[in-house]
């Protein structure tokens, strides 16, 4: 007989994993799913030490996520590595590519993703893995001709990280302004290895083998700029597919929530980076909305058994 789970978990960065850990405290019957090899979400692409979780101090993302790895493998929590298919609303059904499973509550924590342009060249050039972290990998930038695009932290420390070691770095940014750090911003007008396009864009990713090209809308005029490496830091957009048409939903995609992080579907939950403005997310968030949401649950049930 297949077993109904009270809770299934969908995503195990920190929102994840903390309602997870909160339902097995609060002997609710749990299932974490995660289609990852490992858990920690978006901490695997975070190079620069986390200091702003209480009680932990991680020289970077990665060693975060491995205590979380550690936290539920002491608890005992189950963990399917897969991918979901389909939420069933009616069944109350989660579809993974290793099978399905029923519960009487779900919480969806499956973040963000990065935001693309959509332009012609940037699927082929993901395709080809082509897309690095310049904290991490930043030997491949070496002798380089790179160029970023965005305009907030990430793309700003991106091409700061890099500018020292790059034959020649470009910024990009369709605004007339950065949304960045004030430190950030001063030190790229500083820096000589960088040339700044304010309201410009990137239209295209030429590849033509081993030679690369970008065509640039500069102020309204056409521009080709030969270079080795793209990188696109434009920002991350909610992973909200598996919801969409299920549940209400904000204009930027994510997820409409109340005050206990119940969605529009009574028995189906949001927490973390899905549910949180860009300017608010951060793991002790993320981790706390988790323990809201697991004990919403909880008290769902004592309320419906009276």
């Amino acid at each position: 007989m297949e077993k109904k789970y009270d809770v299934i978990v969908i995503g195990a960065g920190a929102a994840g994993v903390s309602a997870a850990i909160w339902c097995k405290r609060l002997d609710l019957t749990i299932l974490l799913i995660e289609k990852q090899a490992k858990v920690g979400g978006q901490l695997h692409r975070v190079g620069n030490p986390i200091i702003d979780y209480p009680g932990i101090m991680a020289s970077h993302g990665i060693q975060l996520a491995e205590t979380l790895q550690e936290h539920i493998q002491a608890l005992h929590i189950p963990v399917l590595q897969a991918e979901v298919l389909q939420i069933h609303e009616g069944r109350r059904e989660v579809i993974t590519e290793k099978g399905s499973f029923h519960c009487e509550y779900l919480i969806v924590a499956t973040g963000v993703k990065d935001r693309l342009l959509r332009i012609p060249g940037e699927k082929e050039m993901l395709d080809r893995g082509e897309q690095y972290s310049t904290t991490k990998e930043k030997h491949r930038f070496e002798g380089q001709k790179v160029l970023v695009v965005g305009g907030g932290d990430r793309a700003i420390e991106g091409v700061l990280n890099v500018a020292d070691i790059a034959e020649h770095t470009w910024l990009v940014h369709r605004g007339s302004h950065f949304r960045a750090q004030q430190r950030f911003v001063e030190a790229v007008h500083k820096h000589p290895n960088i040339t700044i396009f304010m309201q410009s864009e990137l239209t295209e990713i030429v590849d033509q083998h081993t030679l690369k090209a970008v065509r640039l809308r500069v102020q309204g005029r056409e521009q080709l700029v030969h270079v080795d490496r793209v990188l696109v830091r434009i920002g991350m957009e909610p992973e909200n597919q598996l919801l969409q048409g299920m549940v209400l939903h904000k204009s930027d995609g994510s997820i409409t929530v109340d005050e206990f992080y119940r969605t529009s579907v009574p028995w189906i939950f949001a927490v973390g980076d899905l549910v949180t403005a860009p300017e608010l997310r951060s793991v002790s968030w993320a981790a706390g909305q988790g323990m809201v949401a697991s004990k919403s649950i909880l008290l769902d049930r004592m309320r419906e058994k009276g």
